[in-house]
């Protein structure tokens, strides 16, 4: 199976943040949530997300 450039990115991204945290699950999570905390762009809820599922339903 041919490899995605894409995939191995976010693997590659994933294993340096795992190896910068020690692989210990809390301080991942918690380098998690601060970087949300600082990200500027939109975050999507499941939430908005099973609404605009519905609406497109509806609308089809």
């Amino acid at each position: 199976m041919q490899k995605d450039p894409i995939v191995e990115e976010v693997r590659t991204i994933r294993e340096n943040i795992a190896k910068e945290c020690k692989y210990d699950f809390a301080r991942i999570m918690r380098r998690g949530r601060d970087v949300l905390k600082r990200w500027k762009g939109n975050v999507v809820t499941k939430e908005e997300l099973d609404r605009e599922r519905a609406n497109l339903k509806q609308n089809a």
